[in-house]
């Protein structure tokens, strides 16, 4: 008996030791505490890709959108240019085509004749299936 008496107070000391280290000590105060790394769980980056991934198509759509519409108006604009450019060529043909009637007709041709000189032998006669005179030098 004596012999377990005498080891108590070893075992007690030795259950103390181990109890200490068991029990943290109280930290010092400001020393910043070490918190765990928590690892971001699997739906809630596949709902922030499908955040970005959506975001990104309503940019591409509006984008395009925008630039579709800005080419439809400047092809717009090309066409009414186009149309006024088609205008002016048309009143520019007619003009030149009214020039040509006038110089084309009997009196100017005439006029012409006159003035270069050339004398009329008589009213025109037309005879069929011979040449056509008109004036003579």
């Amino acid at each position: 008996m004596n012999e377990t008496i005498s080891r108590e107070p070893e075992l007690a000391a030795r259950l103390r030791r181990a109890q200490a280290d068991v029990i943290a000590a109280p930290r010092p105060f400001g020393t910043p505490v070490r918190r765990a790394v928590r690892h971001r769980s699997a739906r809630r980056s596949v709902g922030g890709f499908a955040v970005v991934w959506c975001a990104l198509v309503a940019l591409s759509y509006v984008g395009s959108t925008l630039m579709g519409q800005t080419m439809l108006e400047q092809a717009r604009r090309e066409g009414l240019r186009a149309q006024e450019r088609s205008r002016e060529a048309s009143m520019d043909a007619a003009v030149l085509r009214d020039r040509l009637r006038r110089l084309t007709s009997m009196r100017a041709v005439d006029e012409w004749a006159t003035v270069r000189g050339y004398k009329p032998q008589e009213q025109a006669v037309v005879v069929l299936g011979g040449p056509l005179r008109v004036a003579r030098r």
